[in-house]
């Protein structure tokens, strides 16, 4: 029942729920990989933010639109394995470590984008803070630099890295695969 002991101590997680096998396999494969939103929702700590998307064609990619609790947009790459999601709705899954503050080196990824965001709340927890933006009516976990500290009520730019992020059928909450 304690998903940091298990991550910390073992080779193999077996998730369950009611008795049922969700998903087995490393802690790496458990954490970057989950089967469906209950194992998403489950492992990790903060856990796993849940945003209601819809798929749209945008040039010659395909894009998520977010907007914030003050109302900006953004414009989110998704990859191209979506492309039978288009004009459909799904469950984008991202962990708070895929939103911080713009990093030079990833910059230079077509899978990355930045905006200013309204954080609502913030928790300092030594080397980093976790702070809490609005996205489509979704608090939604980031993880900021304690070195460049922000307050809760003030604007953040925010970098989204996107290549890690999870997508979800919402119907059969299970993960959408590559």
């Amino acid at each position: 029942h304690d998903q940091i002991e298990a991550m910390t101590l073992a080779d193999r997680i077996a998730v369950l729920k009611d008795g049922e096998l969700q998903q087995l396999g490393t802690p790496k494969e458990v954490y970057d990989t989950p089967e469906n939103l209950f194992v998403a929702g489950f492992m990790g700590s903060p856990s796993m933010s849940f945003i209601n998307v819809t798929v749209e064609q945008a040039g010659s990619g395909l894009v998520v639109n977010v907007e914030g609790s003050d109302g900006r947009k953004l414009a989110l790459p998704v990859p191209d394995y979506l492309q039978g999601w288009a004009g459909k709705q799904v469950v984008l899954g991202i962990r708070p470590e895929h939103i911080s503050q713009p990093d030079e080196q990833k910059r230079d990824s077509q899978m990355v984008a930045e905006s200013r965001f309204t954080v609502e709340v913030t928790e300092p927890t030594g080397p980093d803070i976790l702070a809490v933006i609005r996205l489509n009516n979704v608090d939604v976990q980031c993880r900021l630099d304690a070195e460049h500290p922000v307050n809760w009520g003030e604007e953040a730019e925010l970098m989204f890295d996107m290549r890690k992020v999870v997508f979800f059928d919402p119907d059969s909450e299970k993960r959408i695969r590559p």
